[in-house]
């Protein structure tokens, strides 16, 4: 998934990465400041990226494919569909999944980045198509298996992504309703009650 990027690119994405952990304000840095921390010239920056706030719209783009890698690597190696739900909402509960990318949505203020990000819905467009993408064969394995029936793809990725949810929220609820395990269990009997035709 991360194979489409250019070394150069993925120098700018890391760099941009580097400069928040470092503190740094998303909305006041420069293209000379990511240029230097990928190891790049400024003028090689422009080669890959039409302006700054392509550049980070780019990178949370980056980091949501790179979460999704570690997901897709962590569950290739498993043999049920539920084993592999169940990767997934581990890897969304850890803090290999949550630190990166959680740094950067910290930094978007909704308000500030949606121009841009209207301004580069080729990029969002291409994330969805390709979200869809591995859902639909995490979802595949699923029927394949028998334990899940759909017949409307996008019903079947919006129960999915409500499964998800749900979970998400249980696990960050200031005071916990139940413990992580029960919120596995409730997710997945949520996806397998919601796709069963």
């Amino acid at each position: 998934m991360l194979d489409v990027y250019s070394e150069k690119e993925i120098a700018v994405y890391r760099g941009v990465l580097s400069l928040l952990e470092q503190g740094k304000d998303l909305y006041s840095l420069r293209v000379a400041e990511i240029a230097n921390a990928a190891g790049i010239g400024k003028g090689t920056v422009y080669n890959y990226f039409e302006s700054k706030e392509q550049i980070l719209v780019r990178t949370l783009v980056f980091c949501i494919f790179d979460q999704l890698q570690y997901l897709k690597e962590s569950a290739k190696k498993l043999k049920t569909f539920r084993d592999r739900f169940y990767a997934v909402l581990d890897g969304m509960q850890q803090g290999r999944m949550r630190s990166t990318f959680q740094m950067v949505l910290s930094n978007f203020n909704p308000q500030q980045i949606r121009p841009y990000m209207e301004q580069h819905s080729a990029d969002i467009a291409s994330l969805y198509r390709r979200l869809f993408d591995e859902l639909d064969v995490l979802l595949n394995s699923g029927a394949d298996e028998g334990v899940i029936t759909f017949s409307d793809c996008d019903y079947a990725r919006y129960v999915f992504i409500c499964a998800l949810m749900g979970f998400m929220h249980a696990c960050t609820a200031p005071v916990p309703v139940f413990d992580v395990e029960k919120a596995k269990d409730y997710a997945y009997q949520l996806l397998r009650r919601g796709l069963s035709d």
